[in-house]
């Protein structure tokens, strides 16, 4: 028997909504190479919530510029 959690994770949610806006773009190799990084960064976080997740890429972004 199968028993589905109605929790979903943050990494669950954010995944499903990059895969959304990679199906409803007209040039989808494109977006997925943007996305690509991203879906990286998503699986190897060790954020528990999308807080923690936005934390992290914050100090992320400001080493790049």
């Amino acid at each position: 028997m199968y028993i589905r959690s109605n929790k979903v994770s943050w990494r669950e949610k954010r995944i499903k909504a990059m895969n959304r806006i990679i199906s409803r773009s007209k040039s989808k190799k494109e977006i997925t190479e943007h996305y690509l990084p991203e879906y990286n960064r998503v699986c190897v976080s060790n954020a528990e919530n999308k807080q923690q997740y936005k934390g992290e890429n914050n100090g992320n972004n400001q080493e790049r510029r």
